[in-house]
């Protein structure tokens, strides 16, 4: 189920999954007004947690 959400006046899409809003990181990215779409992608890679 997908729905569209609005935030200062952006408008993105959410999925519902589990009874839990999830939005992709280039929505992310829209809705930050960030200039690459993969932006949020590389911001997580870079400092994510290794775990063994």
């Amino acid at each position: 189920m997908s729905n569209s959400l609005v935030f200062h006046n952006t408008t993105i899409q959410s999925v519902n999954h589990n009874n839990q809003i999830w939005i992709t990181s280039s929505e992310l990215a829209k809705l930050l007004q960030y200039k690459s779409t993969d932006s949020v992608t590389k911001i997580y890679s870079r400092n994510k947690l290794i775990c063994y």
